[in-house]
């Protein structure tokens, strides 16, 4: 009986199929390579890849929103020591990350400072992540910070009291490439097994180009994960040159702050302890009884003592009537001149000037505002005049 010895040809799609599936595995892990941050050849105890997440409050210490267990603000020289890893605050963190991508942000700085953010454990680096000026609005700024062997970073606040919000964004976890390379090559033995063990079965010679097709993906794979990890440590070298300089310009401009804030502080008390002048003129104006010329005003800068002197001329349009000025603080009158007409007929009305003076002491923050008026019994013309305050501190 004749035996017919042509393969039978519903099988070969299956084959096909088989590689088609392994070539996409092993393409697939290649790419997964991608999110790495350091090369296969390289140390790896301390390479990370990162994971971004949804932002979530790790800490806010204000007390009308905290998160946390603490309400008070960060003080001078005060360190606080933050667990990451774990749940805590509205985050939750893989117990295998090795550094946390943050936002850090100070809220009601009361003094010129800074914050460093490190390693939990580990001695504090003279660096700073954050800088600010006394009264400045809410600041935020990205930081990066490796976690200390329990999981934890320290937050060190140098001068006043500050609050403190931390907002994470991502972590970094150990570097994968070294499993991916050994995913690779056992891929890659996995592969020549099958491909022998096929052909000595089948003999086809489609198979054979599907597995060579299949080690050609698998090589370029490989090749392109050492291009990828050359390109990497070529970055982690810029990283390093760029993170250098910004530690740079922050400790100049720490230092621009500090002297800022001394100048200012410097400039407010020289002000404070120099007298100084504030004059009003009187306009001209007309009036009968009670009318109110002008008004000066201050606020103390310190405990000191205020002059006042002013003067006004006036004429008027009846014979025989009495012109009244004083000075008035807003609690007391108390008239200080006062002039009589010497008569004369209507028409040829007399003139004359009437001065007045005031001195008492006055208190830090107090507001002063004098008022100069004057009372007449008949109808009279203010021709013009000036008030004077002199204010001398302690």
């Amino acid at each position: 009986m004749d035996t017919d010895t042509t393969p039978p040809t519903r099988r070969r799609p299956r084959a096909r199929r088989t590689f088609a599936a392994l070539l996409a595995l092993t393409t697939a892990a290649g790419i997964g390579h991608l999110t790495t941050t350091a090369p296969a050849s390289a140390d790896t105890r301390d390479a990370s890849t990162f994971v971004p997440t949804d932002p979530c409050r790790l800490r806010d210490t204000r007390p009308t929103e905290p998160v946390g267990d603490r309400t008070t603000p960060l003080g001078p020289t005060e360190t606080l020591t933050q667990q990451v890893t774990g749940t805590n605050g509205n985050c939750t963190i893989p117990a295998h990350a090795t550094g946390v991508a943050l936002n850090a942000t100070i809220v009601f700085p009361t003094a010129a400072s800074y914050l460093t953010l490190y390693p939990a454990g580990t001695t504090r680096p003279l660096a700073s992540n954050l800088n600010w000026i006394a009264d400045q609005p809410p600041t935020p700024n990205k930081v990066d910070v490796k976690l200390g062997p329990d999981g934890a970073i320290d937050v060190y606040n140098n001068a006043g009291s500050v609050h403190l919000v931390l907002d994470i964004v991502g972590y970094y976890t150990a570097n994968p490439l070294p499993d991916l390379q050994q995913q690779v090559d056992e891929l890659r033995r996995t592969t020549e097994q099958l491909s022998i063990a096929l052909i000595d079965e089948r003999g086809d010679e489609a198979i054979r180009t599907e597995i060579d097709e299949l080690a050609t993906a698998v090589a370029d794979n490989a090749t392109g994960i050492d291009e990828l990890a050359t390109a990497t440590a070529d970055n982690a070298t810029e990283i390093d040159a760029v993170t250098a300089a910004v530690a740079d310009n922050t400790t100049e401009i720490a230092s621009r702050g500090q002297l800022l804030d001394h100048l200012n502080r410097t400039t407010s008390e020289l002000d404070a302890s120099q007298p100084f002048v504030r004059s009003r003129e009187i306009t001209p104006r007309n009036g009968a009884g009670t009318t109110p010329l002008g008004s000066v005003s201050i606020v103390a800068p310190r405990n000191g003592r205020v002059a006042v002197v002013g003067w006004v001329a006036h004429g008027i349009s009846l014979e025989d009537a009495d012109i009244s000025c004083w000075l008035s603080d807003g609690v007391t009158d108390s008239p200080s001149a006062r002039w009589t007409s010497p008569g004369g007929d209507i028409g040829d009305p007399p003139y004359g000037v009437s001065t007045f003076t005031g001195d008492f002491d006055v208190d830090r923050g107090e507001n002063v505002n004098i008022v100069a008026r004057c009372q007449t019994n008949a109808g009279t013309h203010f021709a013009g005049g000036n008030l004077v305050l002199l204010y001398t501190p302690d």
